[in-house]
């Protein structure tokens, strides 16, 4: 008698669950209500899989499909613990079962999505993706976790489409577009150009700084010094404390001859933690290749080297480079 009042309040349960997720468009049996073996089968299913056991549970709920094939649900189920087990074909068949009866639940279209990744049908999942990702309109870790699916599948290009669609089906975001701007730098396939990618994106967001960074550094790489200056030059005047940009702006005065300003960039970028170490003590070996006792290079490499020691007192790499100088 309690297993059997444990079915019916079970039951209940599975019929508003069942009713919520098909929209209350799909009946089940006979006068609406489930046939006590299907609530049967559903209630061990489910506890099959608090248990770990899927292959007991996937029996269990292929039998309440095989009962009420109308229900979007129970197909989920299924193609749920296909995937799990890495049944990626079988859990595709599932959820087009589900996604026919019921088009508009965009959940069925993501997990449709995730197993067309592991088949390799990548243009049909970015289809699906981009359904759940606009029916998300503000959410950027949504927008980012399938992304990021497509990343790990070493799909840098169907990641990037993603991005490109929510800016332009949704709105223009900046920091969409720094996702666009990663994957464009790490990628070993070229997705778009990248001085025309870094060009249009200054353009649009002019106060990120770092796109204008990386149009200084664009014109330093064609030895347009003069222009690398201007560019720099105002981003350090629009953005004072973006010391991302001290040490290339003094490499762009360095190859025009300014070599006092470049020195005085310096003395600001190793007063900055935000700086790599690496980086200054390359600068300062630098020097030192060029210095001769009593030159004024040797005098400006002892000045760097004491900054130095004062922002990053006590490293070890810092106090081995000092000995015999300082």
């Amino acid at each position: 008698m309690k297993q059997q009042l444990t079915y019916i309040a079970f039951g209940f349960f599975l019929l508003n669950t069942m009713m919520g997720c098909s929209g209350g468009k799909h009946v089940l049996t006979n006068g609406d209500v489930a046939s006590e073996p299907l609530q049967r089968n559903y209630f061990e299913g489910a506890q099959h899989l608090l248990k770990g056991d899927k292959e007991a549970a996937y029996t269990c709920f292929l039998r309440c499909s095989d009962e009420a094939p109308g229900v979007a649900s129970f197909h989920y189920d299924l193609a749920r613990i296909d995937f799990d087990l890495g049944r990626y074909e079988s859990a595709t068949a599932h959820l087009d079962q589900a996604i026919e009866i019921e088009p508009e639940n965009d959940w069925y279209r993501y997990h449709r999505a995730k197993a067309l990744v592991s088949t390799g049908s990548y243009d049909k999942a970015q289809v699906d993706f981009e359904v759940w990702i606009n029916a998300r309109p503000g959410d950027l870790e949504a927008l980012r976790e399938c992304s990021d699916i497509f990343i790990s599948a070493s799909q840098p290009w169907h990641a990037y489409q993603l991005l490109l669609f929510y800016e332009e089906e949704i709105a223009r975001n900046v920091d969409v577009r720094l996702d666009q701007f990663a994957l464009i730098s790490d990628a070993n396939i070229e997705i778009e150009r990248f001085d025309i990618f870094i060009n249009r994106s200054a353009l649009e967001f002019p106060n990120e700084p770092t796109f204008a960074l990386h149009r200084g550094l664009l014109a330093a790489f064609n030895k347009d010094y003069e222009r690398s200056v201007l560019i720099l030059e105002k981003l350090r005047t629009d953005h004072p404390y973006y010391m991302n940009s001290v040490i290339p702006l003094a490499e762009s005065y360095t190859a025009i001859g300014k070599t006092d300003e470049a020195f005085e960039l310096l003395l600001v970028a190793f007063q900055s933690e935000d700086i790599d170490l690496q980086e200054k003590s390359e600068i300062m070996l630098g020097y030192l290749e060029f210095a001769s006792p009593g030159s004024e290079i040797m005098m400006r490499f002892k000045n760097l080297l004491q900054v130095a020691l004062e922002t990053h007192s006590g490293n070890p790499d810092l106090l081995r480079l000092c000995i015999g100088w300082i």
